[in-house]
């Protein structure tokens, strides 16, 4: 047939030129493919030194720093040295190594089992598949060695900052390349689970984990009580008030503007059907490090508690709309565990805790209630137990009360047009518990009458007694318009044209423009990159968050 190849004999001459025409095409492909990829090495160590030397500016373009996250993850797997150097800037800890572990369920003891995922990965990574706890963290502790070039960029310079994710967007692009990358190295199929054990997946989501720690624990710089204007001095002595330090800026964003929110809306919003693989275990290890960042969370730390449940609000609500628009539908949130953690949050003795509790649930409640069954488990085994109704709804605390009975009206009960037997079960529990509390109500009455006491009082109740409202000086610091004080936006430019621009000028092509319309595979960053070298870039103005573009 075709398809069957004819041997030659082995002593004519035209068997002879044949077998060393082969021999020699095969040594020049070999010699060839080294050549390329020494010559993408080396320009990947090039960039690294140009990214290393331009995040360490103060001023940060934002097409730079975009470039700069995806060379830190292409250098991450194929310049060897690099992820070891940039593994360990990061500064790990061992309970971070352990938490992100436990949570993707991997084993405490290197059983060996992860060499198969790893043989998958470039071979310099090898070293860095999951064994254990204590075997990564030794790892992390020696002196890596790392190739001449590699050795002479200065990699503790005040780039660190930007690469640890504080306040920049450099740490949340690498991180979305990360996802890229891995996933076309692991095979389709696979659970969280053996996904995790490929090499630095677990380290690189320790420090993903870190981050989620630093945003729910977060202590603003704004101390309202300690700079408070004196009300009652003479009118303008508090202006000599010292100043207070400006506070770190992800510290006074609004959570919908945290870039753990906006990397979680970039990411499973790309319609991308190349990132389909890499966009579900995104999707799948968030949710999991969400879980360890609030097992770790105190129940009496009430400002984690409030900035766990604006954290989440976005969060989840995010997950919802991913979920309900995705091709296939699948389910990432693990319902039943933040159920549990409303549960213990109203157990913390806390008014305000409860409060901002029942505001949570009453927010994200069309995605807690989308499964009947989970909506009938929340309902009736919790917030319409007979437990549950006394605490609330007679709790001592007008705004706790308040709120309970919104959560009532607005969600429990809310009648939307269809109503089937779980819903009419939901109903009839409200309705007994309305009836036993009403019963009481009478009986208290009936007493005080007979005795001639003070009957209960059912007039109407302010949800915030004494407060009024205040309209007092706060100093703000504002920068000037020449400082540059966020940083940097996150990679996605709201002007198509702009987003063209930039690509163009560091010759990068975005991953939903990798293949044409007619199939074929177009040039992608890992070919471009071999013709960008740290000499030909050309670095564009500079863009504040605030004032546009500064020269």
């Amino acid at each position: 047939s075709p398809s069957e190849r004819v041997r030659s004999r082995s002593w004519t001459n035209a068997s002879k030129s044949t077998t060393d025409g082969s021999v020699h095409s095969d040594m020049f492909a070999e010699s060839a493919e080294h050549n390329v990829r020494t010559m993408f090495v080396a320009n990947l160590v090039k960039q690294m030194a140009y990214v290393v030397d331009k995040m360490s500016l103060r001023h940060a373009p934002l097409s730079l720093v975009n470039f700069s996250g995806k060379t830190c993850a292409y250098a991450f797997f194929f310049a060897p040295g690099v992820a070891d150097v940039l593994l360990r800037l990061w500064g790990l800890t061992p309970e971070l190594i352990k938490r992100a572990g436990t949570e993707f369920e991997l084993p405490r003891r290197d059983v060996g089992e992860s060499e198969d995922i790893t043989a998958l990965f470039p071979p310099k990574l090898g070293p860095l598949g999951w064994t254990s706890p204590r075997a990564m963290w030794d790892a992390l502790k020696k002196i890596p060695k790392m190739p001449l070039l590699v050795a002479r960029i200065p990699w503790t310079g005040p780039w660190v900052a930007r690469w640890k994710g504080r306040d920049t967007d450099l740490f949340f692009i690498f991180f979305k390349y990360f996802h890229v990358l891995s996933d076309q190295f692991i095979p389709p199929g696979l659970p969280l689970m053996e996904k995790a054990r490929s090499p630095a997946f677990a380290l690189v989501h320790a420090q993903l984990l870190s981050i989620v720690d630093s945003t729910i624990h977060r202590q603003t710089g704004i101390e309202p009580v300690a700079y408070a204007p004196l009300i009652d001095s003479v009118n303008g002595a508090d202006s000599a008030l010292p100043m207070p330090l400006p506070p770190p800026s992800n510290a006074i964003r609004v959570m919908g503007e945290n870039r753990l929110v906006i990397l979680l809306k970039d990411f499973l919003f790309d319609d991308g059907p190349e990132n389909a693989g890499a966009r579900h275990t995104f999707a799948e290890s968030f949710a999991a490090t969400l879980k360890a960042a609030a097992s770790k969370t105190s129940l009496y730390d009430n400002s984690a508690c409030f900035t766990l449940c604006d954290f989440l609000e976005e969060v989840l609500m995010v997950y919802h709309e991913f979920e309900t628009t995705a091709a296939a539908p699948a389910s990432y949130i693990d319902w039943p565990f933040w159920i549990e953690v409303c549960k213990r949050m109203s157990s913390s003795m806390n008014t305000m805790s409860e409060v901002r509790m029942l505001s949570f649930v009453f927010t994200v409640w069309d995605a807690m209630a989308r499964d009947s069954r989970r909506k009938a488990a929340v309902c009736l085994e919790w917030l319409l137990t007979e437990e549950s109704f006394n605490a609330y709804f007679n709790n001592w605390c007008p705004m706790v009360r308040a709120y309970y009975q919104r959560l009532i009206c607005w969600r429990m009960c809310r009648y939307t047009g269809g109503s089937d037997e779980m819903d009419m079960n939901i109903y009839l529990a409200a309705a007994a518990r309305l009836k036993t509390n009403w019963a009481h109500y009478l009986y208290l009455k009936q007493t005080a009458e007979e005795t001639g006491k003070i009957a209960p009082s059912s007039a109407p109740m302010s949800p915030a007694m004494g407060k009024k409202f205040m309209i007092i000086r706060q100093e703000a610091t504002s920068p000037n318009p020449g400082l540059f004080m966020g940083f940097d936006t996150f990679a996605r430019t709201p002007a198509t044209s702009s987003k063209s621009n930039h690509q163009l000028l560091l010759g990068i092509d975005s991953p939903d423009t990798g293949r044409s319309d007619n199939g074929k595979k177009r040039w992608s960053l890992l070919g471009k990159v071999l013709a960008i070298t740290s000499g030909n870039i050309v670095q564009p103005a500079a863009v504040d968050d605030e004032y546009g573009r500064t020269p």
